[in-house]
């Protein structure tokens, strides 16, 4: 994995978490009805990391760093994939690596409008919810009709 590095040393162990996902799959009987995506920004534990990126979001100081691009259930907020990323990678591209195997309704904010996440999706077998720019927190009615 190409930044195995910056997931251990984050506490972010793939092989460990994906055990730990699928012996908690095997427990349950699952009627999945969606899937949540979305990402943080990780700081590095270094500037000179030469894995991490800067990145600067929404007026907030710029941070050298990493994406945790992250899918969980929609129902149960149980992590079901994750990727990470240098933090300049926009989401939209690197989205498709958190969709778990058929995802439902997949509902992100507006930065996962573009359509190569919208293709990832249904390739998964899932149905693309993206929300418009500014929608959340409004009505629920509202913000149903502004789904794409």
């Amino acid at each position: 994995m190409r930044f195995r590095k910056a997931l251990v040393a984050h506490g972010l162990d793939k092989t460990l978490f994906d055990k730990i996902t699928d012996q908690l799959k095997a427990k349950a009987i699952q009627v999945k009805t969606g899937t949540l995506v979305d990402a943080t920004i990780i700081a590095s534990a270094s500037e000179d990391d030469d894995e991490g990126h800067w990145v600067k979001h929404k007026g907030r100081p710029a941070v050298h760093g990493f994406k945790a691009h992250v899918g969980a259930d929609a129902d149960t907020a149980l992590v079901e994939e994750i990727a990470v990323t240098p933090a300049n990678i926009n989401d939209g591209k690197a989205g498709p690596d958190a969709l778990p195997d058929n995802p439902g309704d997949v509902y992100a904010d507006s930065a996962y409008r573009g359509d190569h996440f919208g293709k990832a999706v249904l390739a998964k077998g899932g149905t693309p919810k993206i929300v418009a720019t500014g929608m959340w927190g409004r009505d629920e009615a509202e913000t149903q009709c502004r789904f794409r």
